[in-house]
C-alpha cells in the first residue's frame, strides 16, 4: 500500500533517537506505527 506522500520512515529524530513509527507509538496510534515500521523495512530493503 502506497500513500499520496511516502514518508522516509528510516529518519530519526536527532534530539531523542526516536523514529516515526516510535512517535506514532508514543501518541497512541498503534496501528499507524506498525504501519510505519512497514514502510521502514520496506525502504530498507529496497536500499
Amino acid at each position: 500500500m502506497r500513500t499520496a506522500y511516502d514518508p522516509n520512515s528510516k529518519i530519526k529524530d536527532f534530539k531523542v533517537n526516536n523514529s516515526p513509527a516510535d512517535w506514532a507509538a508514543y501518541g497512541g496510534h498503534q496501528g499507524l506505527s506498525d504501519y510505519l515500521e512497514q514502510i521502514a523495512k520496506a525502504q530498507i530493503l529496497a536500499g
